[in-house]
């Protein structure tokens, strides 16, 4: 417990700076849909005319940002980014901010073993995730009461599923990558470039509507379109599942063998 309270301590300050940029995002951004949905201009017909590469890059691709929950739809495009990259920084520093900082001797000299050190790390990590995913949908239902939209709660609360959800995803990945390569401080250089390969495959997917290339990055295992009706793909998500507990067993395993001293 002494552990767990003092990492989550260590990662208060970069949770703060990460839910002021959250907060600003969905404050900024909601508030520019009372000015969409009073104009009488085709906004709608407007983004149609923009190149369709502009659009999946920005995530506006088969969205209706007339309606609310399209134009949230894509605020909460950017805080799901923001939400990947935050998980990328925690993977990496629960496993490598002991050999970064120097203090790897003064933590594995102490009676306890390095399964319940990466675990009480990870689960830190997955218990800021929460608070980011779960604070992301306070604030959403906080942003909507002047726009009196019905069915906010139940909107946010499947988009921010899918960030808990994908946010943890990263903070795994991370972690794995940063425990087997050679020279741990590229972990998180090498964890963002698959990110960057996965972003870029997602938007092939919209570009082009080619259904195998979803099975290649997990920005597509929850639908826009789906999660603004309240579904969802049980098979991505058991596929997504299985991935994170292969990443979390073999980061667990390559912790215990590896020499941090």
């Amino acid at each position: 417990m002494r552990l767990y309270l003092f990492e989550l301590k260590q990662h208060l300050k970069t949770y703060i700076y990460w839910m002021l940029g959250v907060l600003f995002l969905l404050l900024s951004g909601l508030q520019k849909f009372d000015g969409f949905s009073k104009t009488t201009t085709d906004i709608q017909a407007i983004f149609q005319q923009f190149p369709k590469v502009f659009l999946a890059v920005f995530g506006i691709i088969n969205i209706d940002i007339t309606q609310f929950a399209g134009f949230y739809a894509i605020i909460i495009y950017y805080v799901l980014i923001c939400a990947c990259i935050y998980g990328v920084g925690l993977g990496y520093s629960a496993v490598t901010k002991e050999t970064r900082l120097h203090t790897s001797e003064f933590l594995f000299t102490k009676p306890i073993s390095k399964t319940k050190i990466i675990l009480t790390k990870l689960l830190v990590c997955f218990t800021y995730m929460f608070l980011f995913s779960f604070v992301t949908m306070l604030i959403s239902i906080i942003s909507s009461i002047p726009f009196a939209v019905k069915n906010i709660v139940a909107l946010s609360f499947y988009f921010g599923i899918e960030i808990f959800l994908l946010g943890c995803y990263f903070i795994l990945l991370s972690s794995f990558i940063s425990t087997v390569i050679k020279n741990i401080e590229k972990g998180y250089i090498i964890t963002i470039y698959i990110y960057l390969v996965m972003f870029t495959i997602a938007m092939l997917y919209d570009l082009f509507d080619v259904q195998f290339l979803r099975y290649f990055t997990p920005l597509k295992y929850f639908l826009v379109n789906q999660l603004i009706q309240g579904q969802f793909s049980l098979f991505f998500v058991a596929l997504l599942l299985i991935q994170m507990i292969l990443f979390f067993y073999f980061t667990i395993g390559h912790f215990k063998q590896r020499e941090w001293v």
